[in-house]
């Protein structure tokens, strides 16, 4: 069975005032029995429609000229260099500040312990002992060295380190970094005139992390600047584990150089220490066997009297 047709197809209106169906052919614009106005339903369709339209389509992007990105760019490159500046201030006075803690343990906790009869007499059974496996006397002035560095490590270093380190003072200035990139940049959208959401998009479009493959080890400005917590960044993650790796790299190589006869395996806040060790290079002159890379090791003191018998000590290490 064919269904009735539609009111539309066979042009009829349906009356609001009487609710009788109107012929529309002529367009009129009232009921013919009532007099009540009468709008043609096609009419309204084709408004609906273009609200419709209107709504998905929403208003257009505004478009930015190329001089203005140009400005754009230069402010987020002073922004830059700004924030770089700052944060090397910041840096240099923690870094200043770790030193001075460094050198004031040195002097108080080092030094005196390596001056000491006791640590004196220890260290000449450390070189004896070294003495016995070595191939060569270079070999146990290196071993002897290497025992000096872990005890500036254990009484100087690590204590300092309970408060601050490098490694600690490198992250807080780079969190300092990005929060004060973050307010520098929240200023030249509204400065150029220029919408949130394309300088948001600029922003992205900026590298600061390139360290692919794989794609989640890069990272862009905007990226870093809305992370709240760095370390939950895979980008970050993985540079800072680069920036570790080529660290370490880079005391293997200064090691390898002590090792070929260089002198940077002691840190340089104890100068009387390394003065003592530049001497354990004169070994032999008028001792044999390298007694006297420790003064005091063959029972003599430092002004070459004998020493009473006895007086080893226990060990200071």
């Amino acid at each position: 069975m064919n269904e009735p047709p539609l009111a539309i197809t066979l042009n009829l209106c349906l009356c609001h005032g009487c609710g009788l169906a109107c012929d529309m052919q002529g367009n009129p614009q009232r009921c013919v029995r009532c007099g009540a106005p009468l709008m043609n339903t096609r009419i309204l369709l084709v408004l609906w429609m273009l609200l419709l339209t209107g709504c998905v389509s929403g208003p257009r992007p505004e478009v930015v000229a190329p001089g203005t990105w140009r400005q754009v760019d230069r402010a987020i490159l002073a922004a830059s260099q700004d924030a770089t500046e700052q944060a090397s201030h910041f840096a240099r006075d923690a870094m200043q500040e770790w030193r001075e803690q460094v050198y004031q343990r040195t002097e108080a906790e080092f030094i005196p312990w390596f001056s000491s009869y006791r640590a004196r007499q220890w260290l000449s059974v450390k070189l004896s002992w070294y003495r016995l496996g070595a191939a060569d006397e270079e070999q146990v002035v290196d071993r002897l060295a290497f025992y000096l560095q872990q005890q500036y490590r254990k009484r100087v270093l690590v204590p300092v380190a309970r408060e601050t380190d490098p490694v600690r003072i490198r992250e807080r200035t780079t969190r300092f970094y990005l929060w004060l990139m973050g307010e520098l940049l929240a200023r030249i959208p509204a400065r150029h005139g220029v919408p949130a959401e394309q300088f948001e998009r600029r922003l992205e479009a900026i590298p600061a992390i390139t360290l692919a493959p794989p794609p989640n080890r890069n990272a862009s400005l905007g990226q870093l600047i809305r992370t709240e917590r760095l370390d939950r960044l895979p980008a970050y993650r993985a540079l800072a584990a680069h920036v570790h790796s080529a660290r370490r790299r880079r005391a293997l190589v200064r090691r390898c150089r002590h090792c070929v006869g260089g002198d940077a395996g002691l840190p340089p806040a104890d100068g009387r220490t390394g003065h003592q060790r530049r001497g354990e290079r004169g070994v032999g002159h008028d001792r044999p066997g390298g007694c006297g890379a420790v003064p005091g090791c063959d029972g003599r003191d430092g002004a070459g009297a004998r020493k009473r018998p006895g007086g080893v000590g226990s060990p200071v290490a």
